[in-house]
């Protein structure tokens, strides 16, 4: 009996030992493993740190003066809860695995696995990266709106430009380069970490373990939300200090392209609408743009006008010339002795300019929509929307045509965002690329099409000059990456002349203001030109947006929004006297020239205004901000406006507020115009 009792002492004790080697041993793994995870956390956000502060350090000159040490801490600590979040996601598979390693030891499978997602992730990392230098140098910004550009135009000129515009074989190396040896680092310290076992840890009770899984997926909950307590870290913690270059980088790339495309969906879904109304209704905008209506029941009827008549010639041929990336400071009096635009100099002098003017968005592909729909931007790719099958009553080419002209949308490229679908849908007879160019000699395109000397050279000889003609023309050349040979086309700056070499920051090389020059030559040289084959016509000049290509890295508001606005034709103009005070928008072009061409009493639709109306609103709406002829103000930021050149804010100041409102009306009408249709909900 006593031996028996003995034995079975023994065998108890064993299994004892054996469970207790176990728990043992599972903890020590677990706990191995967990370090192993923490380890690859680690790296990833460190990574994505190291980034942030490489960003600062590259792009520094755009950090605006006072704004140092204490806005750089703020931007650094606030961006790291964003990289905590970023850094959680790698961790998630081998995660979910560390945890079964509290019941059984699976390490064979989660370290492999871990190991994989640690060169992937670097991978990712060192792409997203060197993509986002690329792409800030060129639009000042982390990945944003602009985005979609990349995956909605014209792709083998994108390529070629990349191809053209970097290194991209020497990059391509050393990004290799880099995430081999990055690579084999990363996974050899993930090796000796795993194979130092932590000292001896047991959790022996199903009580221990499922306490243990709760602190730890507690802690990783926490990390994946930002470190969030009450709520998960959102984009609109990004604004975090008092300069707008270093809220730019707060988000690491992968939280700025996940904006970016949470932005563009929701503006372009039903929702949204609320990015202009906020909480007010569609009525509250249709009686602010249309205060005089008597009733707001269709947008259509709202938009209605009537021409008023003017003597003298009506335009034999209209001419809207808009110029890729023609920037309004270059016709400032303080730049002009640069000379990059004394041909437009000279048209505006002998013509009508708008000093005060804005294009309607921000890309190219914004001002196309606005001038050939006749309506605002409204961020939901026009040319892509079922409503644009059929023109808007609003289209500019409807309405020409009922004037008697033939139209025409001239571009100088090739296949690009679906234009030719898009104008001809919209009303337009024709529309011309390279491929309808004739005779085009050896060297005349580049990257994007025909450089302009050969697009304007095709108008001249194609364009019939005894049929009427309303024709938008559309260029391309100054544009990255900058492959026209200006210098050899007798552009005479080889260095930066002084005094303007003392703002110059270099970070521009001088072929890319040879551009700036060759394009406005171009337009200028055509516009003489064209009235002499074409006489009788009118001409209006302005670019598709600002370029965002300065003298250095801190231009004024005017400058980096700013396009011309030249509105050019001695017989026709003969006689009419501008407004004392003008602004405007792409917008408002269509109906200015409608006055200019019909007769008294011609119906036609629009949302702009006419510049030319004596008693007009002097205001532009567009681009993201509000112009008057004496300030403007980012539409984000409307207690920031600033004046004009040579300017002051009146004393007392307008409602900024009401004229932001003003543009999210507007823009909300284009928006349900497209979206939903003339129609508008009934009701008080």
């Amino acid at each position: 009996m006593t031996a028996l009792k003995k034995k079975n002492c023994q065998g108890s004790s064993g299994h004892e030992t054996s469970t207790t080697s176990t728990s043992v041993q599972n903890g020590q793994v677990f706990l191995g493993e967990l370090r192993s995870d923490l380890l690859l956390w680690l790296l990833s956000f460190t990574v994505l740190g190291a980034f942030r502060l490489l960003m600062i350090w590259l792009f520094r000159d755009e950090m605006q003066a006072g704004h140092e040490w204490g806005d750089i801490l703020l931007a650094i600590s606030r961006g790291a809860r964003f990289d905590c979040m970023v850094a959680s996601y790698p961790v998630l598979p081998s995660l979910a695995l560390t945890l079964v390693c509290l019941f059984k030891d699976v390490s064979r499978v989660g370290r492999p696995v871990r190991v994989g997602a640690a060169v992937l992730t670097l991978g990712l990392h060192l792409a997203i990266c060197g993509i986002t230098i690329g792409y800030f140098k060129e639009y000042h910004d982390q990945f944003n709106q602009w985005v979609y550009g990349l995956i909605t135009d014209d792709a083998h000129a994108i390529a070629r430009t990349i191809w053209r515009g970097y290194p991209v074989l020497r990059y391509v190396a050393a990004f290799v380069a880099l995430w081999a040896v990055g690579s084999w680092l990363v996974a050899s310290l993930l090796r000796r970490v795993s194979l130092r076992r932590p000292a001896r840890a047991k959790f022996r009770s199903l009580a221990a373990k499922a306490i243990m899984m709760l602190v730890v997926g507690g802690i990783f909950f926490l990390a994946i939300r930002g470190w969030g307590i009450h709520r998960t870290i959102k984009q609109r913690d990004l604004a975090v200090t008092r300069d707008p270059f270093l809220n730019k980088l707060v988000a690491n790339p992968y939280i700025a392209l996940r904006y970016a495309i949470l932005d563009h969906r929701y503006v372009s879904g039903a929702g949204g609408l609320s990015t202009f109304l906020g909480d007010r209704r569609i009525l509250d905008a249709a009686k602010t743009v249309f205060p005089d209506a008597g009733a707001w029941s269709d947008l259509d009827q709202l938009s209605r006008r009537v021409a008023r008549g003017r003597p003298g010639l009506k335009p034999n041929h209209i001419f809207l010339i808009v110029c890729e990336s023609l920037d309004g400071w270059l016709l400032l009096p303080e730049y002009r002795a640069l000379g990059l635009a004394d041909g437009l100099v000279r048209l505006a002098t002998n013509g009508i300019s708008c000093q005060a003017f804005i294009s309607a968005g921000t890309a190219t592909i914004h001002a196309t929509g606005t001038l050939v729909s006749g309506l605002a931007e409204a961020g939901v790719n026009i040319n892509y929307q079922p409503a644009s099958r059929t023109p808007f009553p609003t289209a500019s080419a409807p309405i020409f045509k009922r004037l008697g002209y033939r139209t025409r949308f001239i571009y100088g490229g090739y296949s690009w965002q679906k234009a030719d679908e898009f104008c001809l849908a919209q009303g337009f007879d024709e529309f011309q690329g390279v491929p309808n160019f004739k005779n085009l000699p050896p060297g005349a395109t580049g990257t994007w099409g025909a450089f302009d000397e050969y697009l304007f050279d095709h108008i001249l000889r194609e364009v019939p000059a005894d049929l009427p003609s309303f024709n938008i023309v559309l260029t391309t050349v100054n544009h990255p990456p900058f492959d026209c040979d200006v210098f050899a086309r007798g552009f005479p700056l080889r260095a930066m002349p002084a005094p303007f070499d003392r703002d110059y920051d270099g970070r521009e090389p001088m072929k890319v203001f040879g551009h700036k020059w060759y394009t406005a030559k171009c337009a200028s040289e055509f516009v003489l030109a064209a009235a002499k084959r074409f006489p009788g016509s009118i001409f209006i000049i302005t670019g598709d947006h600002a370029s965002r290509h300065f003298l250095n890295s801190h231009p004024p508001l005017f400058v980096d929004r700013a396009v011309p606005c030249i509105i050019y034709g001695p017989e026709v103009l003969a006689g009419l006297k501008p407004p004392s005070s003008m602004a405007g928008s792409h917008l408002d072009l269509i109906r200015t020239l409608v006055e200019l061409s019909a007769g008294a009493g011609f119906e036609y639709c629009a949302l702009g205004q006419d510049l030319l109306h004596p008693q007009g609103l002097p205001v532009g709406l567009g681009a993201g901000t509000v112009m008057t002829p004496r300030f403007l103000f980012d539409v984000n930021y409307p207690d920031q406006a600033v004046p004009l050149p040579g300017q002051t804010i009146p004393n007392p100041p307008p409602s900024f507020e009401e004229l932001r409102w003003q543009y999210l009306a507007l823009h909300a009408l284009s928006w349900w115009r497209i979206v939903k249709g003339s129609g508008l909900p009934t009701g008080n």
